[in-house]
């Protein structure tokens, strides 16, 4: 990923599906088919609310609650969720082999034994809906590239669906007697196997993201489609857009029913359809449906009579004579249906040009974060309740009153003349390119299949961090105006519907039935199973661990949120230093008696009498103990968040062009990668940009380079100002937490980044970064033990009292500047006259001065440049002597902080205590009593 691009190889899926893969028993059924006009186009959404229907709640249903610490269940389910991809990734066999045996069976594989729709076998190109071909007269093609990105994730948990014979649009029903009869002729198929697959070229087009475990995803890419189905069959006359709001609707409510409640997925769904069309100048497409145009008008037929004194029933024969009039004015178009939760994304080239058909729900949207809030949640670091990235997803159960899975829905009228292509891809991709730049770079690929590849690769070449998925639905415009008269597919009526046959994806899943069988249980109770058996299991590990004081070496094995196959540790050494655990081949030589008997040869100091400790003091040293033991237990991938986004720059890039990617993302740090030898190079922060602007002040004749001057030359700077650089260090992250933290102090780093190496190339790659904040709020949710820390800050030796830089509204922002490069720190509080605590300047509102490669703001003084801050500043944090460590690790775990300012009852400054004095407090204090 974070090398050359030839380095970066993308899994493209394009083997041919297995002679021993089941396949539909009969081919499509072909006509001469067709493909009407099209001349208006639309972009218009349509979003229901409505609430589910209680018939298909529990019998006892609690509100759920959405708080962090729902949060936390996640660790104990998501590791149930982690063979999931496997489960969909080969044909389900209905003999048991050795190996099957030998693993337990997931709960995708276990449902399948009584849903035959959740064992049918991944298709070509990993098609989650089973095989699926183009027939001799599809006017579209598929092509499907994924990537796990195994440089920056363990698992994939993106899914995929399609299908080049979706339902066919079904007829108007004018009656409950016609729709019963439709529902169960659906329904009441005898011998599947033995009829032939309705060649409808309509299509249906999916990619599902999961997060948590993939068991959301895998379930949607194998049901949705199906669900779909038979919602649209039983509402012929409903709107496609509210069938899918109702689609969406009944996913969540089914995965509610079904284990692993916590995993969820974001989904982008398209439904490509013949239908015909009646003109009506009120829709914003310029035509509506001729099934619910038909049944509209027969209505108002009806009423009209009702009027006249007749009775307002319509005989057969008026049906027929409003049926056969809009026959006439209806025309056969395609239509593009799309429907999305989350960040997934679809986009339409239109005559060169890129329309997006989606929505982007995130935490970073005002409107979603309005609805949110008004949800009863909150949005912190644009995270639902500061864990979800997304606002709108399926599944996601532990928190659905917040995380609705009510989708944005479109509809579009194709037209043959203009429009060439369909991109759907999940954040992976849209995370490093624009909707613009993905139709032009693959504009002139017309192989949907190499297409979608390409697209994969340039994302891996940009450094993406996210598992991969990327679709191009590739329209043949020769084949639809080649069809345009041609009135024989696609619409129930036409020539090929009529002479029977079932849809492709109920051949599908009927094969699949054949292979499974009956089955033995149903699906509700299956389900139910394996949610006892969950409950029943080893319980997820207590994260508020202490230490055993009765064993100088100790191991137990923990559990913690999912990375490769699962997290486990064991023979963890909980003593005080760096050093492992010895085994049992590395133990001590025996000592014999002469070794006891030789007189040493210098004689030994006198033993000093231990300190005896207040009963205060052994209630601090016994938290810190085990805080400590905490740390050794816990590897550092553990303190990472649920999900996280990771941006790395090349060395090679432009310093202002790395500021403003910054600033975008609003971050402020970010892992170095020399591509030249496929290195680690180190870390950028703020503090390097501080010093740039130091060096451009000290040396003015080269201000009108300061455009070209690029990262690599950032140790340059360093040499020339005589600041002391920071050691480059890493952790690896399987390596305990305690060892990343001695590192981040022996080199006084803030931030240390996870580097770990490739399995297959043996490369090394940058997982992730984690910060003296992150692992303090770590220890301060897990560790209930921070409230044994009660000795106040006046008797222990944590913090900076002398010495203090201190700046006022008055000073001017470059003279903090040579303050914060000369004592290489971070922050200068802001006194008044007084000597009173008005404020804190930090680097990073430097950072916020010179977005936009502007630097006259520069010349401000510190009180205008304050008032510069974004609205979502969190303030400023002050503390007393009087206080302790357990309300500065309260503190931390409630709020973002990044220091505390010490001060005293008439807020004068006393001294300032950083996350490093924390952190070295916690790692140090009281060592040499134990």
């Amino acid at each position: 990923m974070f090398g050359n691009a030839k380095d970066d190889e993308s899994s493209t899926i394009g083997t041919p599906a297995s002679n021993d893969a089941p396949q539909p028993t009969a081919a499509p059924v072909t006509d001469n088919g067709a493909a009407g006009a099209i001349n208006t186009t639309s972009n218009g959404s349509a979003s229901i609310d409505r609430k589910p229907s209680d018939a298909s709640a529990p019998a006892e249903r609690k509100r759920r609650s959405s708080g962090v610490s729902r949060a936390r269940d996640m660790f104990s389910s998501a590791k149930q969720s982690l063979h999931l991809g496997g489960s969909s990734g080969s044909p389900t066999s209905s003999t048991s082999t050795m190996s099957e045996k030998a693993s337990p069976q997931t709960p995708m594989q276990k449902l399948g034994k009584s849903d035959a729709a959740l064992s049918v076998p991944q298709g070509s190109l990993n098609n989650s809906a089973g095989e699926s071909a183009p027939g001799p007269r599809s006017t579209f093609r598929v092509g499907v590239t994924e990537d796990k990105n195994k440089k920056c994730r363990r698992t994939m948990e993106d899914t995929h669906a399609y299908l080049y014979n979706f339902l066919s649009t079904p007829a108007p029903s004018y009656g409950a007697e016609k729709t019963r009869a439709i529902s169960d002729a659906s329904s009441t198929q005898s011998d599947a196997l033995s009829q032939a697959v309705v060649e409808t070229d309509n299509g249906y087009f999916a990619i599902f993201d999961g997060h948590a475990g993939t068991f959301a995803a895998d379930w949607c890419g194998k049901k949705l489609h199906l669900i779909l189905e038979e919602t649209i069959r039983k509402n012929p006359n409903t709107p496609i857009p509210e069938l899918l709001d109702q689609t969406f609707t009944v996913v969540d409510q089914q995965l509610e029913k079904l284990p692993l409640k916590n995993s969820g997925c974001t989904a982008v769904i398209a439904v490509l359809r013949w239908e015909d069309r009646v003109p009506n100048a009120q829709s914003s497409t310029g035509s509506v449906l001729f099934a619910p145009a038909a049944v509209s008008a027969i209505k108002h037929a009806g009423e009209g009579e009702a009027k006249d004194g007749a009775d307002s029933a319509v005989e057969p024969a008026a049906e027929q004579q409003v049926e056969a009039r809009l026959r006439n004015e209806a025309s056969r178009q395609r239509v593009l249906y799309t429907a999305n939760v989350g960040d997934a994304r679809i986009v339409l080239c239109r005559n060169g040009r890129a329309l997006r058909l989606s929505y982007d729900h995130k935490g970073s949207d005002e409107n979603e974060g309005r609805r949110v809030a008004s949800a009863g949640g909150l949005i912190l670091n644009n995270r639902v309740n500061g864990v979800l990235a997304v606002t709108r997803a399926l599944g996601d159960a532990y928190m659905k009153d917040l995380v609705t899975g009510h989708p944005y829905t479109t509809e579009t009228v194709i037209q043959a003349e203009q429009d060439e292509f369909l991109i759907l891809a999940c954040d992976g991709l849209w995370d490093v390119c624009s909707d613009q730049e993905a139709v032009d770079l693959v504009r002139q690929v017309h192989d949907p299949q190499e297409a979608s590849k390409k697209l994969v690769d340039y994302a891996l070449a940009r450094f993406s961090t996210d598992n991969l998925s990327c679709m191009v639905v590739r329209f043949d415009n020769k084949a639809l105006r080649q069809r345009k008269n041609d009135a024989a597919m696609g619409v129930d009526g036409d020539q090929s519907t009529m002479k029977g046959g079932i849809t492709e994806a109920d051949a599908i899943v009927a094969q699949a039935k054949k292979a499974i069988g009956e089955p033995e249980v149903p699906v509700e109770a299956a389900a139910q199973e394996i949610i006892m058996e969950e409950a029943e299991a080893e319980p997820a590990p207590d994260l508020r661990c202490s230490c055993p004081r009765s064993l100088d070496y100790w191991s137990h094995t923990l559990h913690a949120a999912p990375r490769s196959n699962a997290i486990i540790m064991s023979g963890v050494d909980t003593a005080d230093s760096t050093t492992n655990a010895l085994s049992n081949d590395a133990r001590p030589a025996f000592v014999t008696p002469r070794d006891l008997l030789q007189q040493s040869r210098a004689p030994l100091p006198p033993r000093e009498q231990p300190r005896q400790l207040s009963a205060v003091d052994r209630e601090q040293l016994d938290g810190l103990r085990t805080i400590r033991a905490f740390l050794k237990a816990r590897t550092s991938y553990d303190v990472l968040p649920i999900s996280y986004r990771l941006i790395v720059f090349d060395t090679a890039l432009l310093v202002k062009k790395s500021l403003n990617i910054l600033n975008q993302n609003g971050i402020v740090s970010a892992p170095l990668w020399d591509s030249k030898s496929s290195t680690f190079a180190g870390l950028l922060t703020t503090s390097d940009y501080i010093n740039v602007i130091q060096y451009y002040w000290q040396n003015p004749d080269a201000l009108a380079r300061v455009d070209q001057f690029r990262l690599n030359s950032l140790r340059d700077i360093e040499k020339a100002l005589g600041v002391k650089p920071i050691e480059t260090i890493s952790i690896h992250p399987d390596r305990p937490v305690y060892e990343a933290c001695r590192k981040m102090l022996e080199s006084r780093a803030r931030r240390i980044p996870i580097v770990d190496s490739d399995d297959e190339t043996h490369r090394t790659m940058v997982v992730s970064v984690i910060t003296q904040y992150r692992i303090l709020k770590f220890i301060a949710v897990n560790v209930k033990e921070t409230q044994k820390l009660r000795k106040p800050l006046k008797e222990l030796n944590v913090g900076t009292y002398e010495d203090l830089a201190t700046a006022s509204m008055d000073t001017p922002v470059m003279d903090v500047i040579h303050m914060l490069v000369k004592k290489s720190i971070s922050s200068v509080p802001i006194l008044d006259r007084a000597g009173t605590v008005l404020n804190v300047f930090e680097a990073v509102d430097v950072i916020t001065l010179i977005k936009g490669g502007v630097y006259d703001d520069l010349n401000l003084t510190v009180g205008d440049a304050l008032l510069k801050r974004s609205d979502d500043f969190p303030g400023i944090f002050t503390c007393s002597l009087n206080d302790n460590m357990s309300t500065i690790y309260d503190t931390i775990r409630r709020s973002r902080v990044h220091r505390f300012v010490v001060i005293d009852e008439n807020s004068k400054l006393k001294g300032m205590v950083t996350l490093s004095d924390v952190l070295e407090h916690t790692l140090l204090e009281g060592m040499e009593d134990e």
